[in-house]
């Protein structure tokens, strides 16, 4: 079964589908990096407070993402890269960070949580999403398979 990312509405009659997973904001597993428009209509990447190591965020945000994006869908893209540095420890960060544990076990936990379901998130389905990251982690040895 092809997993799937799920948007999320408030508009009547909108049900998520049986067998989903919310993955956004407020949730173990919601983005902590989210888009801002700025006065001058381009856009920036900006830590939302209260979601985890705020240091370690802010190592990744001024790491990865530039000051301004002249489009939302490129600001939205290094959210999403900055949200795949945050979740995976990856091995080129510095081994001192103590938050830092081994990428099998943080894959492993996804798996255990997320695999075998449909996720779902507020953002739209023509920009890229975390959760579509969180997907192919839940679901990449089931998709080894086919």
């Amino acid at each position: 079964m092809k997993f799937k990312r799920i948007q999320r509405s408030r508009k009547k009659g909108f049900k998520t589908p049986e067998n989903t997973r919310y993955v956004g904001r407020g949730s173990g597993w919601g983005n902590p990096f989210r888009v801002v428009q700025f006065w001058d209509k381009k856009c920036g990447v900006k830590i939302t407070g209260g979601m985890g190591d705020e240091e370690l965020q802010i190592k990744i945000l001024t790491t990865i993402c530039r000051v301004a994006y002249d489009t939302r869908e490129e600001a939205h893209k290094a959210a999403c890269e900055c949200y795949e540095y945050y979740i995976t420890p990856y091995p080129h960060w510095d081994k001192s960070d103590k938050a830092r544990l081994d990428t099998e076990v943080v894959k492993d936990w996804i798996r255990e949580d997320l695999g075998g379901r449909h996720l779902s998130c507020w953002c739209s389905h023509d920009l890229i999403c975390h959760a579509d990251y969180l997907l192919i982690i839940a679901n990449e040895r089931e998709n080894e398979h086919i």
